[in-house]
């Protein structure tokens, strides 16, 4: 393997273009902002920027279309310490909410550049809103009770367990029936202001099967 810095033998002036190869994905090239190019014999030094995903990957290295000696060489990408919400994403395996049942959401911390976090930390703030009744019946029977205006919405927060490797759980239930959304958002650690996840809000139903007298699930 070989580090990200490195070094390359030349005798002319010459450019150096180099590939970041991903498996699965269309070689990347990779511009060198300090290529260290001297007169005559002696090592090169240069550094890169890998803009876009993470894992494992490949480093080519040609002299003139040549490759260099070991080329390619294993680089590994690993995530940066900082989460960002538009690359965080939030998924709820449930189709419809039972109400009553306890439900769980998954959410995926990654960073800036799309890698998924590895470490935990990040405070999701998660929480549960009743939009709606319209058409739901209860469980002694009757109607449902139309629209709800945001301030009269019930709203629930969520229960977020952090399971230290970039993946969190939030736990939450319908506590009726109806239209419910719920909103995921990271914290920012400096500011403290909210930022809704990729997937968030998720909507769903909460309903009662009325034919066999069981929650909908």
């Amino acid at each position: 393997g070989c580090q990200e810095r490195g070094g390359v033998r030349r005798a002319h002036r010459v450019a150096h273009p180099r590939v970041l190869e991903r498996a699965g994905a269309a070689p990347t090239a990779v511009a060198f902002s300090n290529p260290g190019v001297v007169e005559g014999v002696g090592d090169l030094t240069g550094t890169y920027t890998v803009t876009r995903g993470c894992g494992a990957a490949r480093l080519h290295v040609s002299v003139n279309g040549v490759a260099a000696a070991s080329s390619p060489f294993a680089v590994t990408v690993t995530p940066r310490a900082v989460s960002s919400a538009a690359e965080s994403r939030v998924t709820l395996a449930a189709a419809v909410l039972a109400p009553g049942a306890v439900a769980v959401a998954h959410i995926v911390a990654a960073d800036a550049f799309g890698c998924p976090r590895t470490g935990g930390g990040d405070v999701f703030v998660v929480t549960l809103t009743r939009l709606s009744a319209e058409g739901a019946a209860t469980v002694g029977g009757g109607g449902g009770g139309g629209a709800w205006s945001p301030s009269t919405a019930a709203q629930l927060s969520a229960t977020v367990t952090d399971n230290g490797d970039g993946t969190y759980q939030a736990r939450f239930f319908a506590p009726a029936e109806g239209l419910y959304a719920l909103d995921v958002a990271l914290k920012d650690p400096a500011t403290g202001a909210l930022a809704a996840v990729a997937g968030s809000p998720v909507m769903r139903n909460a309903t009662f099967d009325a034919v066999s007298g069981a929650w909908a699930a």
